[in-house]
């Protein structure tokens, strides 16, 4: 009747008042009306018989009124059944605790205060609150500490007081006891972990608070790292994602710092890459995306070691992989102290090209190349940890940022202002020529590889430039920023005279080379042709038949305003409501003129036909109006 779904429960209740509710009234009203007596005359019984179904379909259409303003108030599916309640009511009591632990670890570091209604606080006019805020991240857990330390990495969004502040966060936690720990192993594996490995170590290598890391011999002797996750740890960042983007949202409606950073937008992308971390299956396949990414065509072998992966022993919470020889960079100051500047150079440059490998030419890159993710060992010979982090580039977006890469190797501030707008997209009210100049200035500033600052000034500079013009820096384009500002620290570790921007120019060609290839440009070029070719062939008939049309006077252009099915169902539902309404204004009109005009007529003694007739018209008003209320 209203041509809108309700639930069930209040259509059991309609269906069980409506009969008692309705007989009582048409039973009070026809009393009043003396339908009973009448109806007691032959002559009468039709009429009368109409003005009971007329008073009984009132009552049916002021229910559907009433049906109308409890949808308005509280729609159909938003009370969930007894079960739902129960076990949201245990979720909103755990997240209500955790919440209100949060708001205390704000308070406690004097960070409530951008929290308030129309605060005017801004996090970044001291050091000490940017200091206070790495401070509450790293009490409030692992979740928090996580996305400080993804926004230490963003400087195109936050303060760089409050980034340099968050890149001092660390995720180390007390390790679980080995008794949970091998429960946890033989639950994932279905079996005992003593039918798998020949050995683990107790001792973990790493712990941090969402996994850590044992290492372990399997039976045939494969030296391996046993990767587990903590219990819990997926529901405990789960509930925190939750409470994250609740404050994202109030810190957006109350303070406008948030709405300029985008602080909703940070915690949704954060939420997508942070699940992923999470899955162990993901960081597998990844791990093998790299590994082909990196093996050189030439040897068929990787230039930088990443560990193989063993699908059969691990899960979604467990990942076991390959052990390799090195220490961290960061924790390798001896060994490094031990190798001479050639074999640092070169290791550093090995991992400069083998990066810029992976973003340009593979489009598979590891994100998150900080000191403690490279490893390197007595040779020089370097590998890959912690594979959560991956970017992803398609060729269109490889090919762009190529461009631009070499558009300010070669001093082109035209190219790359070109090569931004392909990779970007242009922006509103973007002003072209004030953005080339500038972007002119700090290449000429930079293009030496020696600017005050280095290549971390240049970034910097870039970033400002970018974000100051209107452009929208997506996620995966901001990750290529991110890894080579975090691949810039692991490089100096390495070689501490080493120069990004120069060592980058000297290994451009050999990592653009196969993007240069012959083969590869003819394959491309044939992709090209293949899709242009049916145009080709029928462009001369199209040609003739234009010229023709041209010659002859019949030559007319046509324009579908609504070609997309959907836009044409848009407006035909719009239009239906439409018509509907003005129906169903046009029925009210003409029964209050029916009320108000009035004639002696009479259907039965007491009623007259213009009576019936205007309730008549006001019930089919008043239908089609609730009807299209509730479609609107």
């Amino acid at each position: 009747m209203i041509g809108s779904p309700v639930g069930w429960p209040r259509t059991v209740l309609l269906s069980a008042v409506l009969p008692v509710a309705g007989s009582a009234a048409a039973t009070g009203l026809a009393g009043k009306l003396g339908l009973a007596d009448a109806a007691d005359q032959i002559q009468h019984l039709w009429g009368a018989l109409t003005v009971v179904v007329l008073l009984w379909a009132w009552i049916f259409v002021l229910w559907l009124a009433v049906l109308y303003v409890a949808e308005i108030v509280l729609p159909s599916g938003s009370i969930p059944g007894p079960v739902a309640l129960f076990r949201a009511w245990r979720r909103s009591r755990q997240e209500a605790i955790r919440y209100w632990q949060l708001l205390g670890v704000l308070v406690r570091h004097g960070l409530g205060g951008f929290l308030l209604r129309g605060s005017r606080a801004h996090p970044d006019r001291t050091s000490a609150a940017a200091a206070n805020l790495r401070d509450a991240l790293n009490d409030a857990g692992v979740t928090f500490v996580k996305l400080g330390q993804m926004l230490s990495t963003r400087r195109d969004v936050i303060p760089d007081t409050i980034a340099d502040q968050l890149a001092t966060l660390q995720t180390d936690a007390t390790p679980l006891q080995w008794a949970r720990v091998e429960l946890i192993i033989a639950a994932q594996l279905g079996r005992p972990a003593t039918e798998v490995f020949d050995s683990i170590e107790q001792e973990p290598l790493a712990a941090a608070s969402v996994g850590q890391a044992h290492a372990a011999v399997l039976a045939d002797g494969t030296q391996v790292v046993v990767k587990v996750q903590r219990p819990g740890a997926r529901i405990q960042v789960g509930r925190d994602l939750q409470i994250m983007r609740r404050i994202a949202r109030r810190l957006e409606r109350e303070a406008l710092w948030a709405r300029e950073m985008g602080v909703a937008d940070l915690v949704e992308g954060f939420a997508a890459s942070l699940t992923e971390e999470l899955d162990y299956t993901v960081e597998l396949d990844n791990m093998r995306n790299l590994a082909a990414a990196l093996r050189d065509s030439s040897t068929g072998k990787p230039a930088i070691t990443i560990p193989v992966a063993y699908p059969a022993y691990s899960s979604s919470t467990m990942l076991v992989m390959q052990r390799l020889d090195g220490t961290p960079v960061g924790s390798a100051r001896r060994v490094l102290d031990e190798l001479d500047s050639d074999t640092r150079a070169f290791a550093a440059s090995t991992l400069l090209a083998e990066t810029l490998r992976q973003i340009l030419v593979a489009g598979v890159f590891h994100a998150d190349l900080h000191p403690g993710n490279v490893l390197v060992d007595k040779a020089g010979r370097l590998g890959l940890l912690d594979f959560g982090a991956v970017g992803r580039l398609d060729e269109t977006e490889r090919l762009a940022l190529t461009a631009f890469l070499v558009s300010i190797d070669g001093d082109d501030s035209v190219g790359a202002t070109d090569a931004m707008l392909r990779l970007l997209g242009e922006p509103a009210e973007f002003e072209r020529r004030a953005f080339e100049r500038r972007i002119g200035q700090v290449i000429v500033r930079f293009r030496g590889g020696f600017g005050a600052g280095g290549s971390k000034a240049l970034f910097g500079e870039m970033v400002a430039l970018i974000t100051s013009a209107g452009f929208s820096i997506p996620g995966q384009v901001a990750g290529v920023f991110r890894t080579l500002a975090a691949v810039e620290g692991t490089l100096l570790l390495l070689d501490p005279g080493f120069e990004l921007l120069v060592a980058a120019r000297r290994v451009g060609d050999d990592v653009l080379a196969p993007m240069l290839a012959p083969d590869r440009l003819a394959l491309r070029a044939k992709g090209q042709v293949l899709s242009v070719l049916p145009v080709l062939q029928r462009l001369p008939g199209r040609i003739d038949k234009i010229t023709a049309d041209l010659e002859a006077g019949r030559f007319s252009v046509g324009v579908r305003v609504f070609e997309h099915p959907a836009d044409r169902a848009f407006v035909s539902a719009l239009a239906q409501r439409l018509i509907t309404a003005l129906f169903a204004a046009a029925c009210v009109a003409a029964a209050a003129v029916l009320l108000v005009a009035g004639n002696k007529a009479e259907l039965i003694d007491g009623v007259a036909v213009s009576a019936v007739l205007a309730a008549a018209l006001g019930l089919i008003g008043a239908m089609l109006g609730i009807r299209t209320l509730l479609r609107t």
